[in-house]
C-alpha cells in the first residue's frame, strides 16, 4: 500500500486504514490486551521513497526477493501496470532494479523516462 495506490484502490486510502483499525479495535474489545491498531506505514510514500527507504535501513532490503507482477509465473513480465511502476520506482529512486523483466524496456516506452 502506497501513495499511488489511492486513486485506484478505495482500500489502499488512509480513511479505509484508519475506520478498519477503529473496526479491529471494537471488535476486539475485551478480547486482545494490549489493544492494536493497522499500521499503514507506507501509506503516504510514493514507491521510490519506499525503495530509499529500503536501502537506508541497516539490514538494507533484498529487493531480488519481492514481487510485483500481477502476471505470477517464474519471471516478471515488465508489461503490466505494477511491472511499470516498479521499474520507474527504481529508476526515480536512483536504484538499480534486481528484478528480471520478460520485457526489461516496456516501462520506458510507457513512462518516456531515461535511465538515471
Amino acid at each position: 500500500m502506497h501513495a499511488g495506490d489511492h486513486p485506484v484502490y478505495p482500500d489502499c486510502r488512509p480513511t479505509f486504514v484508519s475506520l478498519f483499525s477503529q473496526t479491529m479495535q471494537i471488535a476486539n474489545e475485551g478480547f486482545l490486551k494490549p489493544a492494536f491498531t493497522v499500521e499503514a506505514p507506507f501509506v503516504h510514500m510514493t514507491k521510490a521513497e519506499i525503495i530509499r527507504v529500503g536501502y537506508s535501513l541497516d539490514r538494507m532490503v533484498d529487493y531480488s526477493k519481492t514481487w510485483s507482477c500481477y502476471k505470477g509465473g517464474d519471471t516478471h513480465c515488465g508489461r503490466c501496470s505494477t511491472c511499470v511502476e516498479r521499474a520507474e520506482a527504481f529508476n526515480i529512486a536512483g536504484h538499480r532494479d534486481p528484478t528480471v523483466y520478460a520485457d526489461g524496456e516496456f516501462w520506458r516506452t510507457v513512462t518516456g523516462q531515461e535511465v538515471l
